[in-house]
């Protein structure tokens, strides 16, 4: 797994899980071995990457009964810190894979993923623009909520996809649409 980190200032970290590392890193009885990057912590003490590992132990076998299958151990493993607290306000994108999982979008870094995951259910694949498709999903999901009766406060359909009522209006004012009615139904109310 490779985990590319860039900032703001132009200075990219690349984090491989293989390269220049031992093939078995953990005991010979690991079997799998699980990778969290940790986003619980990013103001605090920063990003982290945590490594575990499942255990095969054959003692394990005399636990399973009657030709069950056993079942291998979690056990802790490592983790390892991938950019400090300090360093977390300049981080403008966290790829895995090649993939994009967290993005700093209206000033904020968000679980991007996240919100693709979201944008992708209700949207497809269009729009592309990152603004038009988060004013997009939002509107998509506040016409759902009125339609089933449920809250259309922007905090609350702004948290849907991770991210706040200011986020939405900052990205409104920045594409110009502001109090205006940039969806094209009719309602200007927000």
């Amino acid at each position: 797994m490779v985990i590319v980190i860039r900032y703001d200032n132009g200075r990219i970290d690349a984090f491989d899980t293989v390269s220049f590392t031992a093939p078995q890193p953990f005991p010979a009885k690991n079997m799998l071995t699980n990778f969290e990057l940790k986003l619980d912590a990013l103001g605090t003490t920063g990003l982290w990457l945590a490594a575990h590992y499942y255990d095969v132990d054959p003692a394990y076998r005399g636990d399973a009964e009657g030709g069950e299958i056993p079942v291998a151990r979690r056990k802790m493993g490592w983790r390892f810190l991938l950019a400090q607290a300090d360093e977390v306000a300049h981080v403008r994108t966290v790829e895995l894979d090649g993939s994009i999982v967290m993005r700093r979008i209206a000033g904020q870094l968000i679980d991007y993923a996240r919100f693709e995951e979201r944008a992708k259910a209700a949207l497809g694949e269009k729009p592309s623009a990152i603004n038009e498709r988060v004013l997009a999903l939002y509107d998509c999901i506040e016409r759902k909520n009125r339609a089933l009766g449920l809250p259309v406060d922007a905090g609350t359909i702004a948290g849907e996809f991770g991210f706040t009522a200011k986020m939405i209006s900052d990205i409104e004012a920045a594409c110009g649409f502001e109090g205006n009615d940039w969806n094209g139904d009719g309602d200007e109310s927000r």
